[in-house]
């Protein structure tokens, strides 16, 4: 089974991409999320 959501966003990539990158913020704007805590240092990419 495979599922998908699509939102499209009015806003640049550039300003979307700053948002999900903060994956630590994530709480203040997605209420099922209580925590989250990058487990490496550097730049969020495939992997991290």
């Amino acid at each position: 089974m495979e599922q998908s959501i699509r939102i499209d966003v009015e806003a640049p990539v550039q300003r979307v991409w700053g948002v999900l990158r903060e994956v630590e913020r994530r709480p203040e704007w997605a209420p099922t999320v209580t925590s989250v805590r990058r487990l490496d240092d550097g730049p969020l990419a495939v992997g991290s």
